[in-house]
């Protein structure tokens, strides 16, 4: 199978077109006949192998789907098979509707305070259970956030994850995304649960202000006063900021020693009587309303023979699809 052929069938799953694809591979819309279920196919782009690092991509190509099959949980992508069929290499994953937290921000440019921390702490709960499964992910960024229509968060893409009874990923010296890395990822120096725990400040502060911060020097008055302009109430503003400051230290010892501790801060601000659970209604609409933009668009540009509502919802729905990069 060629790069961006498209086949009926790889392995025992049919293909329905592409949704998806990035520097390491395709993504095709899948179907698992014999429990008629719908799947995404991850598929490697076969010209990488041919190269000197062919061997140990394939290798980090099935190191993700090891570490994300060790995570069966809620807020997790779920990786069902891993194959290898007349030489192409795939990864069989859940197909979602959603769009990834890059996309959404990109038309939003910031996303409101509570949508944003119910965000985080679904990501933080994902992380804790990675985390308790010997998974570090080391590439949390905005483009592996992915938000459903119905407003639940999922993280995706454990390409460059660590497995605590593995030294793969290892062969590489910086492993990540330079601009959510922690200090001693960009370092190249071995990382723990707290780097991913890092990553998830910078994403927090970003989605709240909608500013990458500046990791080698953020500067605590503009934290502050961007986070007031974002949130509105200077009080909770400043507790935000103490939880940020508490992920982005640079002395490991001094960050939050895991997710749990993590999103207990979080969580003793949005709901300081009782055990928080997110409320996935408003992002929910949020999505929903980020998906309809480009249709919006589309009436704008050739008016009276645009989609009806009928059909804008479906065109839609499928626009939500093929945002499902899973590629990034």
């Amino acid at each position: 199978m060629t790069d961006n052929q498209h086949t009926d069938h790889l392995g025992k799953y049919r293909l329905d077109g592409i949704i998806g694809q990035g520097a390491m591979g395709v993504v095709y819309k899948g179907f698992d006949e014999d429990i008629e279920r719908p799947v995404a196919v991850k598929v490697l782009h076969s010209h990488l192998l041919g190269d000197d690092l062919g061997h140990e991509l394939a290798t980090r190509f099935r190191l993700e789907a090891k570490a994300a099959a060790r995570c069966m949980h809620s807020h997790i992508v779920t990786v069902f098979d891993y194959g290898v069929s007349d030489g192409a290499h795939y990864i069989v994953m859940e197909y979602i509707e959603g769009i990834d937290l890059k996309t959404l921000l990109r038309q939003e440019r910031q996303i409101p305070f509570r949508q944003a921390s119910d965000t985080i702490f679904q990501v933080l709960s994902a992380l804790e259970h990675a985390h308790k499964n010997g998974v570090i992910h080391r590439d949390i960024k905005p483009a592996n956030i992915m938000v459903l229509d119905n407003g639940h968060v999922k993280v995706a893409d454990f390409g460059v994850a660590r497995l605590a009874s593995s030294d793969i990923t290892q062969m590489g010296y910086m492993i990540g995304t330079p601009g959510y890395m922690s200090p001693e990822g960009r370092s190249g120096a071995t990382v723990d649960n707290r780097s991913d725990l890092y990553a998830v400040g910078v994403v927090f502060y970003e989605i709240l202000t909608g500013k990458r911060l500046k990791l080698e020097r953020p500067d605590n008055a503009t934290m502050k006063g961007e986070l007031i302009d974002a949130i509105g109430d200077p009080v909770t503003a400043a507790r935000i900021h103490e939880i940020l400051m508490a992920s982005l230290q640079e002395n490991l010892a001094l960050r939050f020693k895991d997710a749990a501790e993590f999103s207990q801060r979080l969580g003793s601000i949005l709901s300081p009587d009782r055990k928080h659970f997110p409320d996935t209604d408003e992002l929910a609409a949020t999505v929903l309303r980020t998906a309809r933009q480009p249709i919006a668009a589309l009436r704008a540009q050739i008016g009276a023979s645009c989609p009806t509502d009928e059909t804008a919802s479906e065109i839609t729905t499928s626009m939500i699809a093929q945002a499902v990069s899973y590629t990034h």
